[in-house]
């Protein structure tokens, strides 16, 4: 999935801009679209079945940087993407969304 999100920044011309955050105790969030003015989390998950664990790095990262209306999302092995209350859920089929212009 990073692989694929590089690729798309790479086709739209753009500087990759795509990090991994982990803290001293051990949160993690698997990775970070730098967009400039705001920095976009987003998790991976292998599971086509999305359970309310899955966003728990998702929730420490929002209440650690303090960012409540910035978008979160949920790459997972699912087909549909999903609206929760945590983040945007977006199936891997359609995870060439999430880089724009």
């Amino acid at each position: 999935m990073i692989a694929d999100l590089l690729k798309q920044q790479h086709n739209l011309e753009q500087q990759p801009s795509l990090y991994f955050w982990r803290d001293v105790s051990g949160h993690e969030i698997d990775c970070i679209i730098d967009e400039g003015k705001q920095v976009i989390p987003v998790e991976i998950k292998a599971g086509q079945t999305v359970v309310k664990d899955f966003f728990k790095e998702l929730q420490f990262w929002q209440n650690t940087a303090d960012t409540p209306d910035s978008p979160r999302y949920l790459i997972y092995g699912g087909a549909e993407n999903q609206d929760w209350p945590q983040a945007q859920v977006v199936s891997w089929k359609n995870a060439g969304t999430l880089i724009k212009k």
